[in-house]
């Protein structure tokens, strides 16, 4: 029985049936580039799809080196060095004056230790020669010790003391548990002149009144810088400056205070 296959090439299957309506098929996919070769662009003659960007056009995205760029160590600005050196030349600036510090620290305390292991009244001082503790502690009506200002205790204590007046007379220092501390300092010649002058340099810068129920001729100082007031006295051919630290800060008062030690001076 013969069939009837159509009319065509030989071998070859036969076209799809046309879709009804007489729409034309779609026309077959292109084929495939071959590798190696591109599949659009200036060589291919083929314009390139619709959206695409050459990779020279593509714009360096930020933090990404160019190929081109010259990469090196960022130099610190020379405000940067300035600086640090400045700081480094401080630092060791204070280094040295803490080493310094200390070494003249140790050798003080040295010194310290070997005068008091010879003379142990080097430090607190010896019997004051000008009045006892006890006639001292009688008048203040409390406890307080009398010694010698000299040696070292003048170099050290001495300095907190009151010197504005008698600053090279023979004198002693008052110290008590209470937190009493004070000078006494005593010239016997030519006493009329040394108080003449004395009173002259008070009235310059700290003389606060004159007092007329002791002795021959007094007066009482202001406070000073320390802390510290008193009152001057002449009985006959003695000149004494009795001076007391006190907290009150009231002149008068410490005058008053003062007073009480200074009877005790009285020849």
């Amino acid at each position: 029985m013969d069939d009837d296959r159509g009319t065509g090439t030989g071998g070859a299957p036969p076209p799809p049936p046309a879709p009804s309506g007489g729409t034309t098929p779609p026309p077959p996919p292109p084929d495939a580039p071959q590798v190696g070769s591109p599949a659009w662009g200036p060589s291919s003659g083929t314009p390139p799809p619709q959206g695409w960007v050459a990779p020279d056009d593509v714009p360096a995205e930020w933090g990404v080196a160019s190929p081109s760029a010259q990469v090196e160590w960022d130099r610190p600005a020379p405000g940067n060095n300035g600086c640090l050196r400045a700081c480094l030349i401080v630092g060791g600036i204070l280094v040295v004056l803490v080493i310094v510090g200390v070494i003249a620290a140790s050798v003080f305390v040295g010194q310290l230790v070997e005068q008091v292991q010879e003379d142990p009244d080097a430090l607190f001082g010896g019997e004051c020669q000008l009045v006892s503790s006890v006639e001292v502690s009688d008048a203040l009506g409390r406890d307080v010790q009398v010694r010698a200002l000299e040696g070292l205790l003048d170099q050290t204590m001495g300095a907190l003391l009151d010197k504005r007046l008698l600053p090279d007379a023979t004198d002693c220092w008052v110290t008590g548990v209470d937190g009493t501390a004070g000078r006494i300092a005593v010239v016997d010649a030519a006493a009329e002149t040394v108080f003449a002058n004395s009173r002259a340099e008070a009235e310059a810068s700290f003389l606060l009144t004159d007092i007329r129920d002791i002795g021959d001729e007094a007066f009482c100082t202001t406070i000073d810088q320390q802390g510290s007031a008193g009152i001057l006295v002449r009985f006959g051919q003695r000149v004494a400056y009795v001076s007391l630290l006190d907290p009150s800060v009231d002149a008068a008062a410490v005058c008053n205070k003062a007073k009480l030690i200074a009877r005790t001076l009285e020849p």
